[in-house]
């Protein structure tokens, strides 16, 4: 057995909650080694159609009829067996154990404020607001409060470090989860609200882990090697099944997000002078000035005329197609304020998929992976882009919930895949070609 200790110094505000009840307004922190195995799995999957066909296992015929029963109907064949080896599943006990040890300095997001001129002994939740503890908070924390019960998050900070003391079988999981773990410090890390640049972390003991996190052009070429490595070591030494070791091949875009088609941008022209700083310039907003990503998403709205007064047509009956473009920045999304309709009225637009017969609503996470680097005075965000389809085989965009009675639903939700148009309106507001 292998003992490896990985400290981690936290770069953005690490917020993570278990199931526990809130205490003193607030959920209290927690990150559960299921949780961290989860991310882990997640860059797995990204990574590992650059190396094994994901849908094919070699000499499945070779097998008992139990061994093959298990196998008949799996779509992703190459795959689940993969991450069977690596993370254990129901059948196969997991080659790893992990623990986590996090600080005793656990910090809370700031509470809630009364609103002006409401009576100072309201108890009524709508007589207050959430105060964001820095400009960007409003919206990047978005989700993170809870204002019914005014209740919000707590969070590890930035600068206090955490543990991740891993128990591991031999030295070939080994390499696979440490050079995993490596690319989830540079494109994402553990929490809520990854995707937009939070819960980053960098591994300060190296270790066996090759580069930094600021390597970001590395990371990919890096941990295809290992994980090359691993797949032939595997059908060398081992009974069948066997990996099928080539690039997966797919019909169009892939159904989840994978590196088999990717853009990785390092957005200059956003530039600070520390993380806080590069935070503010993604995601702040005001009446007046709106950060580069509210203004991408702004930018979506309006691609092709304006999504939001196509929706309003089609909830008037006056059109029987409405395409969402900002749908490819994530599901579900909400519109409300509409004009010429109640100001109750609220419409969720989500992906549905079929399941015996019933719809379920199906959350979409944005394809767009925001990390901030740098150090000293120079800092800046990178977008990794993993191309996606926003819905699936079985999968439709629709009006999941409308609230209001006298709209019209009955016309067809649309929504946007051209990542080439995507790379290009995220170019245009961050990179700076001269610079």
């Amino acid at each position: 057995m292998i003992e490896r200790d990985i400290v981690c110094e936290v770069v953005t505000p690490l917020l993570s909650r278990g199931a526990s009840s809130p205490i003193s307004k607030a959920y209290p922190f927690e990150l559960r080694p299921q949780s961290v195995k989860g991310v882990m799995r997640f860059w797995l999957r990204a990574i590992a159609p650059l190396v094994i066909d994901i849908y094919e296992l070699d000499g499945l015929d070779k097998l008992n009829r139990d061994e093959r029963k298990k196998w008949e109907g799996e779509r992703y064949k190459g795959l689940k067996y993969l991450e069977e080896l690596i993370f254990g599943s129901q059948n196969r006990r997991a080659p790893f154990g992990l623990q986590v040890i996090v600080p005793r300095n656990i910090r809370t997001l700031n509470g809630y404020k009364l609103k002006k001129d409401r009576n100072p002994n309201s108890k009524n939740p709508k007589d207050y607001r959430f105060e964001a503890e820095v400009p960007f908070q409003s919206y990047s924390v978005y989700g993170l409060h809870n204002d019914d019960d005014m209740v919000t998050y707590q969070y590890i900070g930035s600068g206090e470090k955490f543990t991740l003391k891993f128990y591991i079988r031999d030295e070939q999981i080994a390499d696979v989860l440490l050079n995993i773990l490596w690319m989830v410090s540079i494109f994402s890390g553990f929490g809520a609200k990854t995707r937009k640049g939070y819960g980053e972390f960098r591994i300060i003991n190296q270790g066996n882990i090759i580069g930094n996190r600021d390597a970001f052009s590395d990371a990919q070429a890096q941990v295809t090697k290992i994980l090359n490595t691993f797949v032939k070591m595997h059908n060398a030494t081992n009974s069948y099944p066997k990996f099928v070791i080539r690039p997966t091949q797919f019909k169009s875009l892939p159904e989840f997000p994978t590196f088999s088609s990717i853009c990785l941008q390092k957005l200059n022209r956003l530039k600070g002078s520390n993380w806080s700083n590069v935070m503010e310039k993604l995601y702040f907003s005001s009446r007046n000035s709106r950060g580069m990503y509210l203004n991408l998403k702004g930018n979506l709205r309006r691609l092709k005329g304006d999504s939001v007064a196509s929706l309003i047509n089609g909830l008037n009956g006056n059109r029987k197609d409405v395409t969402i473009y900002p749908a490819i920045l994530g599901l579900p999304i909400q519109y409300q304020n509409l004009k010429g309709f109640s100001r109750d009225l609220k419409v969720v637009i989500s992906s549905l998929i079929e399941v015996d017969g019933e719809e379920i609503e199906s959350r979409k996470a944005s394809p767009a992976f925001i990390s901030i680097h740098g150090s000293n005075n120079n800092w800046f965000p990178v977008v990794l882009l993993l191309e996606s389809w926003t819905t699936g085989d079985r999968e439709h965009l629709r009006i999941s919930k409308s609230v209001g009675s006298g709209v019209n639903t009955n016309f067809n939700v649309l929504g946007f895949e051209d990542y080439k148009e995507l790379q290009r309106l995220i170019e245009e507001l961050g990179v700076d070609k001269n610079g």
